[in-house]
């Protein structure tokens, strides 16, 4: 719950007590308890929150492998270094990491997600086959949505607007939400698309930011659909459900429609 609300200071307090309790680290516990790998684990995504060096969340998380109760569990582990490395573009360690999961004979559908972020961020003619693999395996889950609107959003961008792009969505995932949009900021800048200006209020968003989401959500849009989607990121903002009647009974057939009539509930 700590995590979830951003209290990270309160978070660490009850994980120390679990990393530093001797008895649960002893070789009869250290495997018997789901608390010492997601005590580490928890640390490794505090590591990162607190923009430290990721080195730290890596060790973390090699800690968390001594003491996972299975192989699976230490894949996951293993996963979570990989999309580490992935945001600093070490392809080659990716690479290692993926081949100890696939001999360990555990074809997790992560590993098509991290194959396809690396495809994307390397410009590999892979991306197309890997990103239909996950949709006939998960076509329902949070990440195939977010793996077709980062494909949709890298289409719009060619050369050093890209590079750029891709540099923002490593940062990140990163957490390093200031270098993120300081990065798209750059980005709307000599592109023009306004779809950058939607992905960084969603960002902030995200991380819990609701006045400087509200700067991007609050410009003047030309396209329609990116100018529905930010009054309707306003309105849920705001909690205003006068903005959201407005704009149902200005456009019914909105593509946003359902979501906002979630919001009146």
């Amino acid at each position: 719950i700590e995590m979830k609300l951003n209290h990270l200071e309160s978070a660490k307090k009850y994980l120390l007590q679990i990393y530093n309790d001797e008895k649960l680290a002893s070789k009869r516990f250290a495997r018997s308890t789901r608390a010492n790998y997601q005590a580490r684990e928890f640390f490794s995504e505090i590591a990162l929150r607190e923009n430290k060096d990721v080195s730290v969340a890596i060790k973390y998380l090699e800690e968390a492998k001594k003491y996972a109760l299975n192989q699976r569990i230490k894949n996951s582990l293993n996963l979570k270094i990989a999309k580490i490395e992935l945001m600093q573009s070490d392809f080659e360690s990716v690479n290692e990491i993926i081949a100890q999961i696939r001999a360990s004979g555990d074809e997790k559908n992560e590993v098509l997600q991290i194959l396809y972020l690396k495809s994307l961020l390397s410009s590999s003619a892979e991306a197309d086959s890997l990103l239909g693999e996950i949709m006939i395996n998960s076509s329902s889950d949070n990440f195939t949505n977010d793996a077709l609107t980062l494909k949709f959003l890298s289409e719009q961008f060619t050369g050093e607007n890209k590079s750029i792009f891709w540099k923002a969505y490593q940062a990140y995932s990163l957490y390093k939400i200031e270098e993120a949009i300081l990065l798209l900021d750059k980005l709307y800048i000599s592109s023009k698309n306004e779809q950058v200006l939607l992905l960084a209020g969603d960002w902030l968003l995200q991380n819990m930011e609701f006045e400087k989401a509200k700067h991007f959500f609050s410009g003047e849009f030309e396209d329609d659909t990116a100018a529905e989607y930010a009054m309707m990121r306003l309105a849920e903002l705001k909690n205003d459900t006068e903005l959201v009647r407005n704009l149902l009974q200005r456009n019914s057939d909105s593509v946003f429609s359902a979501k906002l009539r979630l919001l009146l509930q």
